[in-house]
């Protein structure tokens, strides 16, 4: 009967994984290029990586209607990291 949940649980474990990479490349999928650019330049910075202890996840926001239009686009990125600033 035990041998049956580690089953169970094994495939459990194989559906988040899997669903975490989808969850991932849908994300990636609608993130514009020029957010990911920047992204990763400032995941590259050790000295921020190491301010903020790793990198955790990110938000962006910019104007939709001016990248449609492909005017000049203000944008945001918020990086959080895996620090706990207690």
């Amino acid at each position: 009967m035990k041998k049956k949940y580690l089953v169970y649980l094994g495939l459990f474990f194989v559906l988040c994984l899997v669903g975490s990479y989808v969850g991932q490349f849908i994300i990636e999928s609608n993130t514009p290029p020029f957010i990911l650019a920047k992204l990763n330049q400032l995941k590259a910075s050790k000295s921020l990586m190491d301010s903020i202890g790793g990198f955790g996840h990110f938000e962006y926001s910019y104007n939709k209607n001016a990248f449609k239009l492909q005017d000049t686009v203000r944008y945001s990125i918020k990086i959080t990291g895996n620090s706990n600033p207690h």
